[in-house]
């Protein structure tokens, strides 16, 4: 049996989309980065081929999260990133999808969206997160999405392997 593996991202409203993915898409160029879509990842696992997560995801009402910051880490995936607190919707939106999931992840999680994926050192991160202005004050997210991805997600060709799984 083969197994794929599969984030579930919450994606922002269409406007606060267009205006991220505009700065998502400026830093690429500059740091020859790939591009992505703007997303904050409530869970991911590994699924087998005949399962199918996504038949049952939840609807949900507009969620909106007001912005604590902007951030970095040494991790490839968290680059630069907006900050977003813990929220209780989040919270049962992420339950609700582990119940589905056969190998569900154990993170804590941690809400963010990624600005930038790129092999930086950490003090020019550091720097960077220090000198961005968010683009938005509040994100307002309106859609679950379902992406497959490679198992190690630590270069741009990871990133640029990213696929919507349709129903």
């Amino acid at each position: 049996m083969t197994h794929r593996n599969l984030a579930f991202w919450l994606l922002p409203c269409p406007e606060d989309s267009a205006n991220l993915q505009s700065v998502i898409g400026d830093f690429a160029k500059r740091y020859d980065a790939p591009v992505f879509k703007p997303h904050l990842t409530l869970s991911y696992g590994q699924f087998s081929d005949e399962g199918t997560p996504w038949g049952n995801l939840p609807e949900i009402a507009p969620i909106s999260l007001p912005v604590l910051g902007v951030d970095s880490t040494a991790q490839y995936t968290k680059t630069l990133f907006l900050r977003f607190p813990r929220h209780e919707r989040l919270l049962a939106l992420k339950e609700s999808l582990l119940e589905q999931c056969p190998k569900p992840d154990t993170h804590i999680m941690d809400p963010h969206l990624s600005l930038l994926y790129a092999e930086l050192p950490l003090s020019e991160k550091q720097q960077l997160a220090k000198n961005l202005i968010p683009p938005l004050s509040n994100v307002c997210f309106t859609e679950i999405q379902v992406i497959q991805h490679p198992a190690t997600i630590t270069r741009k060709e990871d990133v640029e392997a990213f696929r919507e799984v349709k129903a």
